[in-house]
């Protein structure tokens, strides 16, 4: 009798430990098939992205607000806003901010929305989950300080004239922040400017650049030419400060 007992309670001893044993496997199954699912989840590269890019040109407009002799930060209204608007009345959104990194010297004045520039930029979002200086969506500078060394383009203060390296153009209009900032630059200046979302691409954005960005350009402005004057070739002049009138 002993021994049948004995034996009985083996058999619910090794079914518990079975039941307990299977258990454990299906919570591990459980848990491998969780993280394997996590890690398949697309990483937002982009978070809570017009929030911060508000939150961060606000805090650039105050900075450029600052009336400090000598601050080489400024704030330029919107080229399209009516002159005799008050000023009181404007948000930081209808302004673009500019840190004059560069100053050009030049006495000459600042293009006019009809005329040609030829400059060299490179463009970029603010810091996101991948590109902890940003993401660089366009670029004509390279890792070169030296202007002789940048690439230069032809465009309308009013639009973008490119040429391709087949010899075709496309034209489309500049946004409003990039063409406020050329009527304000002189040969030779060299600007990080900064541009909200509202005078950029606004809420849909564009191929490379999400909605509500704000965009960080550094320029560098070569020249500028009036309508009906000839404008060289830019690649046969590099090194070279061209007349501007």
């Amino acid at each position: 009798m002993r021994n049948e007992k004995k034996r009985i309670d083996m058999k619910k001893m090794q079914k518990a430990l079975k039941a307990l044993l299977c258990a454990t496997v299906v919570i591990l199954q459980s848990s491998l098939f969780m993280s394997c699912k996590e890690e398949d989840n697309t990483v937002e590269e982009f978070p809570d992205w017009k929030n911060k890019n508000e939150a961060y040109f606000q805090q650039v407009y105050d900075e450029a607000s600052v009336k400090v002799l000598g601050n080489p930060w400024k704030a330029i209204r919107s080229w399209s806003l009516p002159d005799d608007l008050d000023e009181s009345s404007l948000t930081a959104a209808d302004h673009i901010v500019v840190n004059m990194l560069k100053n050009g010297g030049s006495t000459s004045p600042s293009p006019l929305y009809s005329d040609t520039v030829v400059i060299s930029y490179r463009g970029r979002l603010l810091p996101s989950t991948s590109y902890a200086e940003g993401k660089v969506f366009e670029d004509h500078l390279g890792d070169n300080s030296d202007p002789s060394t940048y690439t230069f383009l032809k465009m309308g203060v009013s639009q973008t004239l490119k040429v391709s390296s087949t010899g075709g153009t496309t034209v489309s209009s500049n946004i409003n922040g990039f063409t406020t900032v050329l009527q304000h630059m002189h040969v030779g200046d060299f600007w990080r400017v900064y541009i909200p979302w509202q005078l950029g691409y606004g809420e849909e954005g564009s191929a490379s650049i999400p909605a509500y960005s704000t965009l960080v350009f550094d320029i560098y402005l070569k020249a500028y030419y009036h309508p009906g004057n000839p404008v060289p070739d830019i690649q046969g002049k590099t090194g070279m400060l061209w007349p501007t009138d």
